[in-house]
């Protein structure tokens, strides 16, 4: 009586593991699935922002990004021709999608560093001298907007459009470059008299701007 009791039990719980087992399974899949939808969501969403900035400005990616592109697609492939995925194909689309990510962003600021330092700091050095102190900061603004990789397409619209302005308020001023040095060195705290040439100060007073600067006395430690 006791062994066949035993015996059932056994049997129910071999049942039960077999259960257990097939749950788990299950549920190990719908993780590897959900994984992979979330890789394929989050790539694409990156491919569509490289599309955007790529249609707008002449921003280049390498060809080791084209490279990772193609292999995260053969990935793909891959779960599509076995009609399942697994572990081992979500590490590798990982791999290529942070590999595409870290690239692009560098190559990113690479590219708004040699777009946008000069002007940003020419700007910062003529502000008080243009139409509107106002707008050149709302353009300065708008031009750091595009500072780190762009995630929605309104920041590269704002970036391209500041930059449009920017050169546009600065070839209106029409500044050569004795003029800029001079500016330069108002903006630093280091002119003095002697960088007011006869061509600064004729600038100066055609433009009737004397009272946007002020003389004093250097201060000495001494």
């Amino acid at each position: 009586m006791l062994s066949k009791l035993l015996l059932e039990s056994i049997e129910e719980m071999e049942s039960y593991n077999s259960l257990v087992a097939l749950a788990n399974d299950n549920k190990a899949k719908e993780q590897i699935e959900k994984k992979f939808n979330t890789l394929n969501f989050e790539f694409g969403n990156l491919l569509s922002e490289i599309e955007a900035v790529n249609a707008n400005t002449d921003f280049v990616i390498s060809s080791q990004v084209i490279s990772d592109v193609k292999k995260f697609i053969e990935a793909v492939g891959k779960v599509i021709d076995i009609k399942a995925g697994n572990e081992s194909i979500n590490l590798e689309l990982q791999k290529y999608k942070n590999s595409v990510d870290i690239q692009v962003k560098e190559a990113w600021n690479v590219y708004y560093s040699k777009k946008s330092s000069k002007l940003l700091s020419t700007l910062q050095t003529v502000m008080d001298i243009t139409p509107s102190k106002e707008v050149t900061k709302q353009i300065i603004n708008r031009i750091e907007k595009g500072k780190s990789w762009p995630t929605i397409n309104k920041n590269i619209d704002y970036f391209i459009s500041g930059l449009q302005d920017a050169e546009k308020i600065i070839e209106e001023l029409n500044l050569d470059d004795e003029i800029m040095k001079f500016l330069v060195a108002v903006e630093d705290g280091n002119v003095t008299l002697a960088d007011i040439t006869d061509e600064v100060l004729l600038w100066i007073n055609e433009n009737n701007i004397a009272r946007l600067f002020k003389v004093s006395f250097v201060q000495n430690d001494t």
